[in-house]
């Protein structure tokens, strides 16, 4: 599962992603979020936006993250609605990969 919180930040943003094991060159992550890599190691990944207002934190597991790798729309789509959320309230998607179900809360 995908779980996605929201922060509102008075200055600089941070997005901030987590993981196990997965590698990823820094020019390949930039590219599929969108945004600029602060700092990177094997299990986490710290991304900025300069256009945000928001901070973004993903726990995403190492299947989940080779899925959203293969089909990198989802996650364009899901960091277009996270720039538009202005509220604290949660939302809960779900996305079909491969026949198989996965909820996203926002």
């Amino acid at each position: 599962m995908l779980s996605i919180a929201i922060f509102n930040k008075l200055r600089k943003e941070d997005y901030t992603i987590l993981g196990g094991g997965f590698k990823l060159e820094k020019k390949e992550i930039e590219k599929l979020f969108d945004g600029k890599v602060a700092t990177y190691d094997q299990n986490h990944v710290v991304i900025d936006w300069q256009d945000s207002r928001k901070t973004l934190e993903l726990s995403i597991d190492n299947d989940i993250l080779n899925l959203l790798v293969s089909h990198r729309d989802y996650i364009r789509n899901i960091l277009k609605h996270l720039k538009r959320q202005t509220n604290h309230t949660m939302t809960k998607e779900t996305i079909t990969i491969n026949r198989r179900n996965y909820k996203i809360f926002i």
